[in-house]
């Protein structure tokens, strides 16, 4: 079965202060864009799917199982399914 999202129309949530989200999730996989006020932290958390986020602008700090990596605008972030993870706004987002 086709299931056909149009991205701008997806309800923006609000998890926690200072973040913004949109995000499809499938059964085994999640795809989000995330809004960030620099110097914002999410704290480390995981999904039970996999999860890909799409940074559209500045840049962050990623903390994934044992890695570290910054993205930039652009980068897409694939996150293993149950990998606990973190993220550090370094610029708004």
């Amino acid at each position: 079965m086709i299931k056909l999202h149009s991205w701008h129309k997806l309800v923006e949530d609000r998890p926690m202060e200072h973040v913004r989200r949109r995000r499809i999730v499938g059964q085994q996989a999640m795809i989000s864009e995330i809004r960030l006020t620099k110097g914002c932290h999410v704290p480390l958390h995981s999904h039970v799917n996999e999860q890909f986020v799409i940074l559209l602008a500045g840049r962050a700090r990623f903390q994934v199982g044992d890695e570290t990596c910054v993205m930039e605008e652009g980068q897409v972030l694939e996150v293993p399914a149950n990998v606990p993870h973190s993220c550090t706004a370094e610029e708004d987002c």
